[in-house]
């Protein structure tokens, strides 16, 4: 039998100076730490889904279905997100074409 943690499905962002919510975005269940890089949170979730959302609002840029429950954090480097899924896999994305 797998067990899971039971995480929250809400990202938020708080102000530093004042503690106040700046915005929050419901994203399903959370699997990992998320990751920031050039203005954009991204997240994989226990959904199977990737999620990137702009840092200073938390709208969303876009998402990604993966294949498999991402149960642990992304990375971002040199504009490309890496993450392992919970079968093994590594898989990397690249930043999507802007639609026309």
């Amino acid at each position: 039998m797998r067990h899971r943690l039971h995480t929250s499905s809400l990202s938020r962002a708080f102000d530093s100076t004042t503690g106040t919510r700046r915005w929050q975005a419901d994203v399903g269940r959370i699997g990992g730490s998320p990751t920031v890089a050039d203005g954009v949170l991204y997240v994989g979730t226990w959904d199977a889904v990737v999620h990137a959302l702009d840092i200073a609002d938390g709208s969303p840029r876009w998402t990604y279905d993966a294949d498999y429950e991402i149960s642990r954090s992304v990375a971002v480097t040199d504009g490309v997100l890496v993450y392992g899924d919970d079968y093994g896999n590594i898989v990397a994305l690249g930043e999507p074409e802007p639609e026309q």
